[in-house]
């Protein structure tokens, strides 16, 4: 499944997730299956280079606790549903597959001030106001 590194630096802590395409692929399906998680679980774990314990109780044995990584999927929906503003523009030729593939596109997101505020230039350009 997933491998999941987490390194520690003196001024922050870096996670990487690392899938590969087919298990990418796996999850997207998941999308779309009927009564499906919509995840996948693993504990193919990394601390600073340290596998992390992979079964209960080996812990115990290690200063590193046992590490699971959950990747979990929504659709664009729900994931963007709640947010003021939809999720951030890409690179066009990720955009383009994304739109091809069912993804929500990007917004490209202006914002101006006006004395300390804030506002999305982006709805004055459905106007065909000048922004």
């Amino acid at each position: 499944m997933a491998r999941l590194e987490i390194v520690n630096t003196a001024r922050e802590r870096l996670v990487v997730v690392t899938l590969s395409r087919r298990n990418l692929l796996a999850l997207l399906h998941k999308l779309e299956m009927p009564g499906s998680s919509r995840q996948l679980e693993n504990n193919d774990c990394y601390e600073d280079g340290v596998q992390t314990p992979w079964y209960p109780g080996e812990e115990e044995r290690t200063a590193l606790p046992r590490t699971t990584l959950v990747l979990c999927c929504e659709d664009d929906e729900e994931h963007y549903g709640q947010r003021t503003f939809g999720p951030g523009a890409m690179h066009p030729e990720t955009e383009q597959f994304v739109a091809g593939h069912g993804g929500v596109g990007g917004d490209v997101i202006l914002l101006e001030t006006s004395g300390s505020t804030l506002r999305r230039r982006s709805d004055d350009a459905d106007t065909g106001e000048e922004a």
